[in-house]
């Protein structure tokens, strides 16, 4: 049910300040999402009154544009009595406050992937959000020990295990950076939106997989409708969506956990239809309309079309009145009177049993619509970084579903300098994109580029230099730069630990940062 502005009561938590977002071309340096320190650990919840009630969180004009088809007492029914309240549900309130924002000012958050607490820190003051991407995870990091390619084989406790290890960076680092710089706030505490693949599996395991995440501390994450099983990266071939009722449904179980939790996470719902050519069943009527098969008229073989493809050359080309026809029972009722008309769907489908599908924009606008009811924000994974295919996606979107927040992936996987013509181009694209809603603006594996860019140059200069490589090319640099990373001990967390066990031993000779630690000399 849609939740309507006369309906709304005011939730139980005062509504936080909104951030204004960084600009594409100038990185944010202003104050960080949230305006008050968030508490460090979770706490348990004796009363009814201490935290929102079901009531409060599902009439809150923060779900205004969400629909969910379950009602309060329904969560009342299933939410326990005492349970622990996320440590970082006024981050993800702020975060959704702040995209409103940007969305109204036609501005973007920026984001790109992090791999660790090392960039977590030197990136935060920078970036609006932090993101974690499954595809890094899967390379770098997977709970089984065993890296791959973004297939979503790995364990699915790998993603919210990193953004497990992000949060507590974050509070450890906001800690260290108050006592450092004698200051009530500190930039570390951006929102982290992570990747939840598909769900890995059905409705119960995506509601498993968004618990663990809230709890990890994720004030967002996104889900596609590609086919657990048969998932790719999105820049990968063969490619497998599941229909529009399946992910649907990812989308509701997703908010169902989030709601038992009086979680105001942040749900971005992602297509990939613009480049999937494979549909795993036939059942859902909206994707009909996109099914391929092989059409005849008459005893001549007419191609590979669509039902609406094949109604439209018989307008052209025959005296029949064929009206609306777009999906498989309007074939059929097409048929009784005329049963010279076929188009076999089936003769196309691939040896697992998937269906062709004519992919595009128009296809990821009919289920990004869908998706847009249940979801927060809107992504339609793209296959090249064409300013007008999203302008042309976003009016779509816009003129049925005006409020609807979108997202963009700034992927590596793009040869940007083949895309565009100048560099003034790729530079104003981020610009652009935000004058059509997109509010959500991320390179989902700019880290591990960097990462091994810097690793690659770094490692040929010490083979050729000695240690004048490190002392020329990090130290002097770090220096330079004035970034904490230089001393390490302290960066490290060293005086936090000294303080914390001050006040249990009167004795400081055993402190980390007595006189004989060498950092004295920074």
């Amino acid at each position: 049910m849609t939740q309507s502005a006369t309906t709304t009561t005011a939730p139980a938590t005062t509504t936080p300040a909104t951030t204004t977002p960084a600009t594409t071309t100038t990185p944010a340096t202003t104050t960080p999402a949230t305006t008050t320190t968030p508490a460090t650990t979770t706490t348990t919840t004796a009363t009814a009154t201490a935290t929102p009630t079901a009531h409060d969180s599902l009439m809150d004009n923060r779900f205004l544009h969400i629909k969910r088809g379950y009602s309060p007492s329904d969560i009342e029914h299933l939410k326990p009595k005492h349970q622990q309240t996320p440590a970082n549900t006024q981050i993800a309130l702020n975060f959704y406050q702040s995209l409103r924002k940007a969305f109204k000012e036609r501005k973007s958050l920026i984001s790109f992937g992090v791999l660790d607490p090392i960039q977590l820190v030197e990136a935060s003051p920078y970036l609006d959000v932090i993101y974690v991407s499954g595809w890094q995870s899967s390379s770098t990091c997977s709970t089984n020990n065993l890296p791959g390619p973004d297939i979503a084989d790995y364990p699915y406790t790998t993603v919210p295990n990193k953004v497990d290890q992000l949060f507590r960076a974050q509070q450890l680092h906001d800690v260290r950076l108050r006592i450092d710089n004698n200051q009530e706030d500190s930039p570390i505490y951006r929102p982290i939106i992570a990747d939840a693949d598909t769900g890995h599996g059905g409705n119960t395991s995506v509601m498993k997989m968004v618990k663990m995440f809230i709890e990890a501390g994720a004030s967002g994450i996104h889900l596609e409708d590609q086919k657990h099983g048969a998932k790719k990266c999105g820049h990968m071939g063969g490619k497998v969506l599941v229909s529009v009722a399946e992910h649907v449904q990812r989308l509701k179980a997703a908010r169902l956990q989030a709601d038992l939790m009086n979680h105001p996470l942040v749900i971005v719902a992602r297509t990939d239809a613009e480049a999937a050519k494979l549909l795993d069943n036939n059942k859902d009527e909206r994707d009909q309309e996109f099914i391929l098969g092989e059409a005849r008229y008459g005893g001549n073989n007419l191609g590979e079309k669509t039902i609406p493809e094949l109604a439209q050359w018989l307008e052209e080309n025959t005296s029949l009145s064929v009206g609306k026809m777009k999906n498989l029972k309007d074939l059929k009722d097409f048929q009784v009177n005329c049963s010279g008309v076929a188009l076999d769907m089936e003769s196309l489908r691939t040896s697992e049993g998937y269906y062709k599908v004519k992919c595009g924009i128009e296809f990821s606008a009919m289920r990004s619509l869908v998706y847009s009811e249940y979801a927060d924000i809107i992504w339609m994974e793209t296959a090249k970084p064409v300013l007008q295919d999203a302008k042309v996606f976003a009016e779509i979107i816009h003129a049925k579903s005006p409020e609807t927040m979108l997202a963009y992936n700034l992927s590596p996987s793009f040869n940007w300098d083949m895309a565009f013509e100048s560099d003034q181009d790729i530079k104003d694209f981020m610009t652009d994109l935000s004058k059509y809603g997109y509010v959500w603006e991320f390179i989902t594996l700019a880290g591990f580029h960097q990462n091994g860019l810097a690793v690659h140059k770094f490692a040929k200069n010490f083979k050729e230099d000695g240690m004048l490589a490190y002392v020329r090319d990090i130290q002097r640099e770090e220096r330079k730069a004035g970034i904490s990373l230089l001393t390490h001990q302290k960066w490290s967390g060293s005086y936090v630990v000294d303080e914390t066990v001050g006040l249990i031993a009167e004795d400081k000779s055993t402190n980390i940062m007595t006189d004989d630690n060498t950092e004295k000399d920074f």
